[in-house]
């Protein structure tokens, strides 16, 4: 195999920069890095590599890290706005192996990751700390492994000595106890984490059993437990598979031996069991400098020691030192304070705990022993709301999280990338008020065109915004349109004593071909990462979106004449066309079918409504451009669309509507006047009969392809 040194892998794969050559052990990645098959990346002890915002460092060959205790490595990271990611080990390699001993993570959203199929014949995680890791995403994932049954291929996964310190989330393994993976872990140390939410379920480390299982294919050693909370619930080990199966791990330790840190069968009938052989307190482990428990009176904080373990400074919420003094007594140590409401203890190691709202119990013995009497009256009225501040608290400090779909253990990666493009395509009339012939069998009277411009801003690999503008038509009976597939059902409405009656054959006197122009606004969440996977060239992404527009339409009719085949005023289809668009298509918002412009209270309907859509779409992504399709369904704020609205016809009268209708138009003939009107249906239809009677307003659907291209971060 061949080796690289830490310098020459960053500069020739990694593109580090050239100071870096001269042997100083800092070390910065900003963006993607990659160590390919067949390479190996060593790191000497003492190295600082430095992650900035989104920096990934992705490993398909072999991965050793060598540090010592009294020089460890250190990967941590540098931007307090957007961590950087960590390490992923993916693909498969026989010949490859990961060594990490004597490593420190500090503040990386998943420290290290293993890759959904990922193959290494040994991974040696040794003497590990995992420190303010605080995305929720764990700081450890292994998920299913590639499974090589030969002799000898099996994986040996080793966790030893382990502390994992400040995060909010744990150790998650997938598939334990299957034939391809050996675990072996020992000796893992988890000490004021605080999981996100306020469910046990998930515990600091999570074995999600195969469903092939063997318990010799799992050893858990020693574990040890000292103030993790999700929420108030503590939490320790969970599990997850088939309820008839168990785990079974030596000794777990805890500094709270009456707390319930097993999250199995005895709570969850239907998940395995965890059998534990001794569950033991922090003093029978050997630890040493721990702080075993925390309790808070107003004007003293007490701590239960194992060694020598102290805070260098207390904080309030606000990240403010709160004055103190110290008084140690055998394995207790007070701290005295004055004024301030300390929340958080520092440790010299860098360690933050949590201390406990005051214990509000003990007033006469405080009055008496140490607070004068204004400062403990403030601290009298303040203790009647602490838990009102304690509740308010835990709203505000609440981070929203846009929903999205993702695998899980998997990273949503931020991307802030603009795409520019354009769809042409169709749009179809819904069927408000006007039913296609065949519309049950999925067959629209017509399609009309459809195009438009967009552009994409892609938050993260999970959720991308849209902004479009369209130009859209919809239309019955178009004998003009794109697509002219079927006519309509019979027009049906009621004599005067409301009995059903069929008015026409088809809707072929109530056509339209209504214009719009739309703009609108569109999240689109990706069922896939919309990034494409290392070493390929595409990736196809199935969306889902809804979007909220306004539209601008306006419903025409065409005076229906024929076309001149002979004489002097003969003319080609073409000029045919132009004709019929320019002198025979009328605007039927001015003829006000129902009366909207002789009725007192009355007028046109308006020229805007708004849109409310669900899309579902594919994406050829490439990495400079992307092929796109999509399928939308728009429902409007308008009965309109069609010129049917819940109004009746011909406003009651008929001539009435003739007369003020001619007074809108420029010139429009008697003949063209009688073919839009409707005429041929006034002695038919009752009066005061609504027009339209299914109660909904109108929709329509959209078929999109398109193209985009990549601008800029």
């Amino acid at each position: 195999m061949k080796t690289l040194s830490l310098n020459k892998i960053f500069f020739f794969m990694l593109a580090f920069a050239a100071n870096h050559l001269f042997g100083q052990s800092v070390v910065k990645i900003t963006d993607f890095k990659f160590v390919p098959v067949g390479e190996t990346l060593t790191i000497p002890a003492g190295s600082v590599v430095e992650f900035g915002s989104g920096a990934l460092l992705q490993v398909e060959g072999s991965l050793i890290v060598n540090g010592t205790a009294s020089n460890p490595v250190i990967f941590k990271n540098i931007d307090q706005n957007m961590s950087g990611l960590g390490i992923v080990i993916s693909g498969s390699n026989l010949k490859s192996k990961v060594e990490l001993n004597n490593v420190k993570f500090d503040g990386l959203i998943q420290p290290l990751r293993f890759d959904p199929f990922w193959y290494r014949k040994q991974v040696e995680l040794k003497n590990i700390d995992i420190w303010n890791s605080n995305s929720g995403e764990p700081l450890i994932y292994v998920a299913t492994s590639l499974t090589d049954l030969r002799d000898g291929n099996k994986i040996e996964f080793t966790i030893d000595n382990g502390n994992f310190i400040n995060n909010s989330a744990g150790i998650l393994l997938e598939n334990v106890g299957s034939d391809g993976i050996q675990y072996q872990l020992d000796n893992l140390n988890f000490l004021d984490n605080n999981l996100m939410g306020n469910l046990n379920s998930m515990g600091l480390i999570h074995f999600d059993l195969a469903s092939i299982y063997k318990s010799s294919n799992i050893k858990v050693g020693s574990l040890s437990f000292t103030r993790n909370y999700s929420g108030n619930n503590p939490v320790g080990v969970s599990i997850a598979g088939n309820g008839a199966l168990t785990l079974n791990i030596d000794k777990i330790y805890q500094s709270n031996t009456t707390e319930d840190l097993i999250y199995d069968k005895h709570i969850d009938n239907r998940i395995p069991t965890l059998l534990v052989d001794k569950k033991l307190s922090l003093n029978e482990n050997g630890s040493s400098d721990v702080i075993k428990s925390i309790s808070h009176n107003f004007g003293q904080v007490s701590l239960n020691m194992i060694g020598s373990a102290s805070f260098v400074k207390m904080l309030d919420s606000s990240g403010n030192s709160v004055d103190y003094t110290t008084l140690r007594n055998g394995d207790t140590i007070n701290l005295n304070y004055i004024q301030g409401k300390p929340t958080i203890g520092v440790l010299a190691n860098g360690q933050k705990v949590k201390i406990p709202t005051p214990n509000v119990t003990n007033d006469k013995l405080l009055e008496l022993s140490k607070i004068d009497t204004a400062e403990y009256n403030k601290f009298l009225n303040e203790k009647k709301i602490l838990i009102a501040i304690k509740e308010q608290s835990d709203v505000i400090g609440m981070n929203f999280k846009l929903p999205v779909f993702k695998s899980k253990g998997e990273i949503v990666k931020k991307l802030h990338t603009w795409e520019l493009g354009l769809w042409g395509g169709g749009a179809i009339y819904g069927g408000g008020d006007i039913k296609a012939k065949f519309g049950e069998k999925l067959l629209p009277s017509t399609i009309e065109t459809s195009f438009g411009l967009y552009q994409q801003f892609n938050v993260n690999t999970r959720f991308s915004m849209k902004i479009s503008g369209y130009y859209s038509s919809i239309s019955t009976h178009n004998l003009y349109a794109a697509g002219l597939f079927s006519g309509t059902k019979p027009l049906q409405s009621y004599d005067s004593s409301y009995n059903p009656l069929r008015v026409s054959k088809t809707s072929y006197p109530v056509h339209f071909l209504t214009k719009m122009g739309v703009l609108e606004l569109e999240g689109l969440w990706h069922l896939r990462s919309y990034e494409i996977d290392k070493g390929k060239k595409s990736k196809l992404i199935p969306s889902l979106g809804l979007s909220l527009g306004i539209l601008y339409f306006t419903p025409y009719r065409y005076a229906y004449t024929r076309r001149r085949y002979s004489g002097k005023n003969k003319e080609t289809q073409s000029q045919y066309l132009d004709r019929m668009n320019n002198e025979h298509l009328w605007n039927l918002r001015l003829l006000g079918s129902e009366g909207q412009n002789f009725l007192p209270g009355k007028s046109p309907y308006s020229t805007i409504a708004f849109n409310l859509g669900s899309s579902f779409s594919l994406t050829y992504l490439r990495k400079r451009f992307a092929l796109k399709g999509e399928m939308k369904v728009v429902y409007t704020s308008t009965d309109y669309l069609d010129d049917f609205g819940p109004g009746v016809w011909f406003g009651g009268n008929y001539d009435k509507m003739v007369e003020t209708a001619f007074s809108k138009y420029d010139n429009i003939s008697q003949s063209d006047m009688i073919k839009i009107s409707g005429s041929d249906l006034k002695d038919k239809i009752g009066v005061s009969i609504p027009r339209s009677t299914d109660g909904l307003n109108d929709w329509y659907y959209q078929f999109h392809l398109g193209m985009s291209f990549m601008l800029f971060k």
